[in-house]
């Protein structure tokens, strides 16, 4: 996995600034007697087989005029090219000057950077050496067969020249397949102007030229895989949910949303589900497909649509069109009105509503294409209609649809408003992939629940249990047990349609294939196989999917849419960063 420092736009434009400021002011720096530059940087880096890398960098800045010490910028958080965020573990362990003597120093974080301040005695027009130790984790990186380290040794964010860098790196015993790559120059260049020496598992690379301002030492090293321990999923994990807190965020969703259905969303207990040989009394065929999963989808109107053809207010013919001059042929369905609208009174509102979207402007027949782009206009007051039954039986606190649409509408606040915070607060330094990821994450997860927020009351839970009862009841018939219950042919009719609203038609049909033999007043059509229950199913189904697609369909509206890969570079890998003096 290759990265970059997370801020380098500002540390490059600071280099750049003190770069122009040195080029166009050199009187007025020579006039202060104050200038200084590294005379070597010296880089000592050792791979532990644990994976951890220990570092060693002997600096020697060479002062004219009287400073106080120098410091050390190293980059800490870095962008993968997902867009994540990456954070080594820097622990410095030592800060001596050339004796071994310890030297005054303080660390601190600043726009994911690791700031080593050093107070270096007598910095006035001398040379001094300054030996920063310090340990880093997650700096190998792990591929497929083989581990490498991609080392930024010098960074290239000096405001000074380095007349010397080089750096030694030591393998653990038992490294095979090295390959090694030396970078130098400004960040991104790809310049190798370096020398490279292997002595079994020590490496000495040495930079041909002083490095100029902003200019660096970068190194590659490639083993083959098994060197060095490899972290297990789960502590990669971890760590990267470490690196990405905001990613939490929809896991606290979850949690909360959890909590909020177990108060206000979970029904209450329905006990024991029983067979039970006919639906819940008074239900409408749609009405027992919406208690079962609190949505009013086509099937219950298509469910209905058969309920009413059972009870004599329309009647169904089912013929065959030829197409393209008879080479094909296309089933067709064609509704009959049996009933005027004067007796409707009795029936319930979405039934009539139902009727109304059918047999519009009095007419006494349509087909099913006819409905087409015209009967999706009563879709909405149907399963009002629907809804508005189920709440004057109090079967639910408060209507599904409602609950649900306020848990979207929630949701899309929420992930708009986490995506606004991650990506317009520059404070919050949340790179625009995790702050993405956690906003759609967090709203999907409000949107998840709220799917099932709506709640029964007892009552409702009462008939819901009851009509789970008699799906099982349909779904079962044909078992022993069950079929002793059949009473006749009639019985068959009466229930098709809240058979056809739970999806168990089929099954419901199997039972009667021997006893229902002809076909029903209400329902015309013609089969090569003769007729029996299953034909009349099968071809209740097909009507069920051609309504369907009839009865949704909307007009079009107008409207107008419109030691892989590239390599490495100097400045590219961990480390890095510059440092300066005062």
């Amino acid at each position: 996995m290759s990265v970059r420092y997370r801020s380098r736009g500002p540390r490059a434009l600071s280099c750049l600034l003190i770069l122009a400021a040195a080029l166009a002011l050199p009187a007025s720096a020579a006039a202060q007697g104050r200038s200084w530059h590294l005379q070597s940087f010296r880089s000592e880096i050792q791979v532990r087989a644990d994976g951890g890398v220990e570092v060693n960098e002997v600096l020697r800045p060479t002062f004219r005029g009287s400073y106080n010490g120098i410091y050390r910028e190293i980059p800490v958080e870095y962008r993968t090219p997902a867009g994540f965020d990456f954070e080594l573990d820097v622990d410095v362990r030592s800060v001596t000057d050339g004796d071994g003597n310890s030297l005054r120093y303080e660390t601190d974080r600043d726009d994911g950077y690791l700031r080593v301040r050093v107070w270096v005695p007598d910095a006035t027009d001398a040379t001094r050496t300054v030996s920063l130790r310090y340990g880093v984790d997650r700096a190998i990186r792990f591929q497929e067969d083989y581990e490498e380290l991609y080392w930024n040794v010098t960074g290239t964010e000096w405001a000074v020249p380095i007349d010397s860098a080089s750096a030694t790196i030591v393998l653990p015993d038992g490294a095979s397949e090295v390959r090694v790559r030396a970078y130098t120059g400004p960040f991104g260049s790809r310049a190798s102007d370096a020398r490279v020496e292997r002595d079994a598992n020590r490496l000495r690379i040495r930079a041909n030229q002083r490095l100029e301002y902003g200019e660096g030492l970068t190194a590659a090293v490639a083993w083959d895989a098994g060197l060095v321990r490899r972290p297990g999923f789960g502590e990669r994990l971890a760590r990267f949910l470490g690196d990405n807190g905001i990613l939490f965020l929809p896991l606290l969703a979850a949690g909360f949303m959890f909590w909020t259905w177990r108060e206000h969303g979970k029904d209450p207990a329905t006990g024991s589900i029983a067979p039970r040989y006919e639906p819940p009394e008074g239900l409408t065929p749609a009405e027992v497909g919406v208690v079962v999963d609190d949505h009013p989808d086509l099937r219950d109107i298509t469910a209905t649509m058969v309920d009413l053809a059972v009870r004599g207010y329309l009647s169904i013919e089912a013929r065959e069109e030829s197409k393209l001059l008879g080479l094909s042929s296309e089933r067709e369905y064609v509704l009959h009105r049996e009933r005027p609208p004067s007796e409707w009174s009795d029936l319930r509102d979405h039934e009539r509503e139902t009727l109304r979207g059918l047999f519009e402007g009095g007419r006494e027949s349509v087909e099913l294409s006819d409905l087409e782009n015209d009967f999706y206009q009563r879709l909405s007051d149907i399963r009002d209609g629907i809804f508005a039954e189920l709440m004057d039986r109090k079967l639910y606190s408060r209507r599904p649809d409602q609950v649900r649409r306020r848990y979207l509408a929630g949701a899309i606040i929420a992930a708009a408003v986490l995506l606004a915070l991650g990506l317009g607060v520059d404070a919050l330094s949340i790179p625009p992939f995790p702050a993405t990821v956690a906003a759609l994450g967090t709203g999907l997860v409000v949107a998840g629940f709220g799917w099932y927020m709506p709640a029964r009351t007892r009552a409702g839970a009462k008939i819901y249990g009851q009509v789970l009862g008699f799906e099982e009841f349909l779904e079962r018939v044909e078992e022993d047990r069950f079929r002793r219950m059949i009473t006749g042919p009639e019985m068959f009719e009466a229930m098709l349609p809240h058979a056809m609203a739970l999806g168990v038609e089929k099954k419901w049909a199997r039972a009667f294939e021997e006893m229902y033999r002809s076909p029903p007043d209400w329902y015309r059509g013609d089969s090569p196989s003769g007729f029996h229950a299953g034909v009349l199913a099968a071809d209740l189904g097909r009507l069920s999917t051609h309504a369907s697609t009839a009865m949704s369909s909307r007009p079009r509206s107008s409207g107008s849419s419109s030691f892989s890969g590239g390599g490495g570079f100097s400045g590219g890998g961990f480390g890095g960063g510059g440092g300066g003096a005062f």
